[in-house]
C-alpha cells in the first residue's frame, strides 16, 4: 500500500478545498493518506 502526505498552506482557503480533494482521490485509489497544514508536518508522521 502506498503512503501519500498531502501538505497545503491556505491562505483564503481555496488550497484546502483542493488539498482535500487531492487527498479524497487518492485514497480512493487505496493509498493511505494525511492531510495536513504545512506546520503541522513532519516526516516522522507519514
Amino acid at each position: 500500500m502506498s503512503k501519500v502526505a498531502v501538505v497545503y498552506w491556505n491562505g483564503t482557503g481555496n488550497t484546502a478545498v483542493m488539498a482535500t480533494a487531492v487527498a479524497e482521490g487518492v485514497q480512493e485509489k487505496g493509498a493511505e493518506v494525511s492531510l495536513m497544514f504545512c506546520g503541522e508536518f513532519d516526516v516522522a508522521l507519514v
